[in-house]
């Protein structure tokens, strides 16, 4: 092999070696106000990665099952140029801030390029920025499949499962789950998409500048060869450290991953359990409640039986009280009879009209001492206030009106005696004063005769005369 040969080989080598760990650079995007999503259940939608898909994604990537970024992109010139394209329109749209036609961009890109990591990040992203944060994962998670050394698809995975984690224990710390969404998270967009196209233009470009260079002496060179070969165990060395960092992030990263999941299969677990405190409160609640409404149809019964017992108690004094007043009055009777025969010497109207007066005064008398049964038995059986309403109806308003004052005086004068045959009336002017009302007024009563003895007379007309 010549020295030329040799030098071409050695520079197309150290280019590789740089363009395999030529990772794509992040745009800045503006921050998307985070949103919160109404939960409808206390129950967490969140489905994380178990160890058991951590495990299986490792042992795809130990066994290189898993196709990397280099073997999947592989197109022609065309191709690869039209894959360009239509992933900058999809970047025009997401600065545009329209995020629908960008994710459905990205969508179709990835249903013709499968094996292009970039266009999972920036899926991923947008949907995680939108606040979907399950439809995010699994779209990572997608893209890990396709190329498991993609750096921008695991840390955009653990992103996103922190953010779940958070959520999950927000839900789990409040017994009634506030009406709001999960947190979005804002990730960096991919600005770029790297394939085997690419670098093999490059490496025809550096072939094509090494062909067009005049041939160097021997002497510089080997000085030339020695000095990219030590460049070339350098790089090496170099690519060795960066492997294994890598491979210790990867580690790291694997060990977050099955962290978060337990994480978040603990915070599932409190959610179940602060629910199941919820509907044992509701349920207690609601025993309260109906041990509350029966007791309170058992204190309305007592209070209907009490009311009825009242209102027999009440008659019962009422008729005591009608009675007793029947006794006074044939006492009063008697008295006037009595005071009428020892004063002598009156004509018969005379004694009628006197008996007629005594009569309302009577009445005045009882009615200021608010004697419920003695007034009544002023009136007679038959008496109708005028007022349509039956008699037990009037007896129970005179009986509320007679004793609801705090006192009552009646005063009467004035009067006029006028026979009608079988009634007689007296018309007489009444001043009536109690805590409420002060008031003086014409009245007249009709009063039905028993005989020529008016004394025994029973109000059956009782009304205001106009002045």
């Amino acid at each position: 092999m010549s020295s030329r040969s040799l030098l071409i080989l050695l520079a197309v080598a150290a280019v590789l070696a740089a363009l395999v760990w030529l990772r794509p650079e992040p745009i800045e995007e503006p921050v998307v106000n985070e949103q919160r999503a109404d939960p409808e259940h206390l129950v967490s939608a969140i489905q994380p990665i178990t160890k058991a898909d951590a495990a299986d994604l490792a042992d795809n990537i130990e066994a290189g099952t898993i196709s990397g970024r280099l073997a999947s992109v592989n197109l022609d010139t065309q191709t690869n140029k039209e894959l360009k394209n239509r992933f900058e329109r999809a970047l025009t749209d997401i600065q545009a801030e329209n995020s629908d036609q960008a994710i459905k961009s990205l969508n179709e890109l990835i249903s013709d390029y499968p094996g292009v990591p970039e266009l999972y990040a920036n899926l991923g992203a947008l949907h995680a920025r939108g606040g979907d944060l399950e439809l995010a994962r699994q779209t990572f998670k997608k893209g890990l499949q396709q190329d498991s050394k993609s750096k921008a698809l695991f840390d955009g995975l653990q992103e996103v499962h922190g953010a779940l984690a958070a959520n999950a224990y927000q839900k789990a710390l409040d017994a009634t789950p506030p009406n709001t969404q999960p947190s979005a998270v804002t990730l960096p967009l991919l600005a770029h998409i790297s394939t085997l196209v690419d670098k093999e233009q490059t490496i025809a470009a550096l072939e094509a500048q090494l062909s067009n260079t005049s041939p160097p002496d021997t002497k510089a060179e080997l000085e030339k060869i020695d000095r990219l070969q030590s460049e070339l165990k350098v790089s090496e060395q170099n690519l060795a450290t960066l492997k294994s960092e890598y491979e210790a992030e990867m580690t790291k990263l694997r060990e977050q991953l099955a962290s978060q999941s337990e994480v978040l299969a603990s915070s599932q677990t409190a959610e179940r359990e602060a629910q199941a405190r919820v509907v044992r409160a509701e349920e207690s609640a609601t025993a309260q409640l109906k041990e509350a409404l029966a007791k309170l149809e058992t204190d309305k019964q007592q209070l209907l039986i009490e009311k009825d017992a009242i209102i027999a108690r009440q008659k019962q004094e009422l008729e005591r009280v009608r009675k007793q007043a029947a006794a006074d009055q044939v006492v009063a009777v008697e008295a006037d009879q009595q005071a009428a025969e020892q004063a002598g010497g009156d004509s018969d109207n005379g004694n009628k009209d006197q008996q007629a007066v005594a009569l309302v005064e009577s009445w005045a008398r009882v009615w200021s001492a608010q004697d419920v049964g003695a007034y009544v038995n002023h009136y007679a059986q038959n008496y109708s206030s005028g007022n349509s309403i039956s008699r037990e109806q009037w007896l129970e308003q005179r009986r509320i009106r007679l004793t609801n004052k705090e006192f009552i005086e009646v005063n009467v004068s004035e009067f006029a005696v006028q026979d009608m045959g079988d009634q007689f009336a007296i018309t007489f002017t009444q001043h009536y004063r109690s805590n409420t009302v002060d008031d003086t007024i014409r009245k007249r009563l009709v009063f039905s005769k028993d005989g020529d003895d008016w004394s025994k007379a029973k109000i059956v007309n009782e009304s205001r005369v106009k002045s």
